[in-house]
């Protein structure tokens, strides 16, 4: 990989559409699972909350692509949500 396309591999991460899709995504669903194993319930909250910003953010960032896909995300999202809580 030449050093051209890692620093647009960077800057593509680096990009808010990123961090708050794939970046809450991660974040929470690892929280959520973290206060489940552990019985604490705020760190499991705090884990449904930045899965949910990130399904929401998610959806509209499909939406304007796909608007079915985006129905199928949100659907998902929820179903991960009403899991782990």
């Amino acid at each position: 990989m030449s050093s051209e396309d890692r620093k647009s591999a960077m800057d593509d991460f680096k990009r808010p559409s990123s961090i708050f899709t794939m970046g809450f995504l991660t974040a929470g669903a690892f929280l959520a699972t973290l206060g489940n194993a552990l019985a604490v319930h705020i760190i499991n909250i705090v884990g449904i909350v930045l899965l949910g910003i990130g399904g929401i953010v998610s959806f509209l960032h499909t939406w304007r692509k796909n608007k079915l896909k985006s129905i199928y995300i949100l659907l998902l999202f929820l179903l991960s949500i009403f899991l782990l809580s």
